[in-house]
């Protein structure tokens, strides 16, 4: 499953536990409502690797939320990390 690059998103979320290279199991679950007005809770939290154009990111503080449907990248920790996000010419990098 690809990841959906989402600039209202403020977790990086994933189904897949598979994914986690490091995984830490939430104490309580923590509950919100997609954008489409799905309700969904997490379970978990880690690190996730990217492979990205010949280069390897580790996106952290990942959600497992079982109930997702795509992989999720938030623009907005992408940002907090200090890594720059830039949309041009129908393309994002």
């Amino acid at each position: 499953m690809d990841w959906i690059l989402d600039s209202g998103c403020t977790n990086h979320m994933t189904s897949d536990r598979a994914k986690f290279s490091t995984y830490e199991s939430l104490s309580a679950p923590t509950r919100f409502t997609f954008a489409n007005g799905q309700k969904a809770a997490a379970v978990g939290r880690g690190q996730v690797q990217l492979q990205i154009d010949n280069v390897s990111v580790t996106l952290r503080d990942v959600l497992h939320v079982p109930a997702a449907s795509v992989n999720l990248l938030s623009v907005k920790k992408v940002m907090d990390s200090g890594a720059r996000v830039e949309f041009s010419n129908g393309r994002c990098k």
